[in-house]
């Protein structure tokens, strides 16, 4: 994961996506399964944040 300089992102958001993605990616399907750019909600819910996750390939 990677922010512009002097961006922001809520930690509560990235521990969910963080440990969505170490357990779904360890499994069979998971190139299927993140192809289709699966949601996923932040658990603090006054942040109401919904997050769109996809692979981004850095191929520099």
């Amino acid at each position: 994961m990677s922010l512009p300089p002097g961006a922001h992102f809520c930690f509560y958001a990235i521990a969910s996506a963080a440990s969505l993605l170490n357990g779904r990616l360890a499994g069979p399907d998971a190139d299927e399964w993140l192809a289709g750019r699966p949601l996923a909600a932040c658990p603090d819910p006054p942040e109401n944040l919904i997050m769109r996750l996809e692979e981004v390939r850095d191929d520099g």
